[in-house]
């Protein structure tokens, strides 16, 4: 994803948050001899890793045009098991650790602990119902994005295979975008002035 994403921020901060939540829930863990909320370490890292990945398709795709992109379908499916590991790893935290109160500084980092769980949970979530909503609202391209004019026959995007291309895209061989409505007009204007031109002559 490039950086002008609305998600590249958010992709980032899970990346940052696994900093200081492994040592936090590690430490946690150690001296509590408790599994959650140090359970939370994996979802953590699946986390800033998914994220590192999508990072790094986002620069291939950048050096080459042939780089096949990640289905949103994915990212959703993965996005989805994320949230719901860290909010079972929260639940079963928030059942244990009040009963810990008196045993020391534990809970303190066991709170401390969970704020980048909160915070990965929320991001994903946000992806989540992010991604549906994309996927339920898929407005048709029948609008050229250069003028905003209305398309009487919508392109589709292409994606180039080799040196072969399944359709046209909306770019013309000047580097201008398609308009079917303009090419309309123009052609129409050429009959009324041809026909113009054959009734005086």
């Amino acid at each position: 994803m490039s950086s002008e994403d609305p998600a590249y921020p958010l992709r980032l901060l899970t990346i940052l948050t696994f900093i200081p939540a492994f040592p936090l829930l590690l430490a946690h863990g150690i001296v509590s001899g408790e599994v959650v909320p140090a359970a939370g370490i994996a979802p953590l890292t699946g986390s800033a890793a998914l994220s590192a990945f999508l990072f790094y398709r986002e620069r291939q795709r950048g050096s080459s045009d042939d780089t096949p992109v990640l289905r949103s379908g994915i990212i959703l499916a993965v996005d989805a098991v994320l949230a719901a590991c860290i909010i079972t790893v929260l639940i079963f935290t928030w059942l244990i650790v009040p009963g810990e109160w008196g045993r020391g500084n534990w809970v303190m980092l066991a709170t401390y602990g969970t704020v980048p769980l909160l915070a990965n949970l929320s991001i994903h979530t946000f992806e989540v119902l992010r991604a549906i909503a994309v996927a339920l609202y898929r407005p048709t391209l029948d609008v050229c994005p250069n003028c905003n004019h209305r398309l009487r026959n919508p392109p589709k995007w292409t994606r180039r295979h080799g040196n072969s291309e399944a359709n046209h895209s909306l770019l013309t061989a000047e580097g201008e975008y398609h308009d079917d409505e303009d090419e309309a007009e123009a052609s129409s204007t050429a009959r009324n002035k041809a026909a113009t031109g054959g009734s005086i002559a």
